[in-house]
């Protein structure tokens, strides 16, 4: 799932790991919910996230849900 948000192929195959984030996101290890939030500031400014809007609201609702909605990166 990070692997396809961080490197997808297509809109498609990005906006479907999106989505599968948003489900599991309650279950990431410690060490993948960095990764998630990196992979989506990174995404959200020169990605695929960033070409849609669909894709964006979906990465901000991760991005609020984790409680990192103020737009700085994970220490």
């Amino acid at each position: 799932m990070l692997e396809a948000i961080e490197n997808s192929r297509s809109a498609f195959e990005q906006y479907q790991a999106l989505v599968v984030a948003e489900s599991v996101m309650s279950h990431l290890g410690a060490q993948d919910v960095p990764r998630l939030l990196r992979a989506l500031h990174t995404q959200m400014n020169g990605g695929w996230v960033n070409r849609s809007i669909e894709r964006r609201k979906l990465a901000q609702r991760i991005l609020v849900a984790l409680g990192h909605d103020s737009g700085r990166l994970p220490s």
